[in-house]
């Protein structure tokens, strides 16, 4: 998941997904 949507949003995208994953693989 590199998140390379062309814009910036992508980067919102992926510290979410972070934070998820992150809560998921307490």
């Amino acid at each position: 998941m590199d998140g390379t949507d062309g814009g910036g949003s992508g980067k919102r995208v992926d510290q979410l997904l972070e934070q998820v994953f992150r809560v998921l693989s307490r």
